[in-house]
């Protein structure tokens, strides 16, 4: 991952010490608002909806803190296209 990014939200595993992370959204500001980048959810995953997980969250805490996305991912904008309910939190 690119060092300019930061991780905006991740989904963490609660059965192990240290909880081990399962998937993580990428971000870096742009003009202000929160530019999704990329999601990251490791193949042997695949399948579970973690990644659907990981955008709920992330949408939902965007909506929480009152910021607002620029989306750049493409999983983030299908998983939006099938969620028209955060269009609040989606700028463009």
């Amino acid at each position: 991952m690119q060092k300019s990014l930061k991780t905006l939200y991740c989904i963490a595993s609660s059965c192990r010490s240290p909880a081990k992370i399962l998937a993580s959204a990428y971000y870096r500001i742009e003009s202000g608002k929160v530019a999704l980048i990329h999601t990251e959810v490791p193949s042997e995953f695949s399948g579970q909806g973690i990644a659907s997980r990981l955008a709920q969250g992330t949408f939902e805490l965007l909506r929480k803190t009152g910021r607002k996305a620029i989306l750049k991912c493409p999983f983030m904008n299908r998983f939006f296209a099938k969620h028209p309910e955060y269009a609040d939190v989606v700028d463009g």
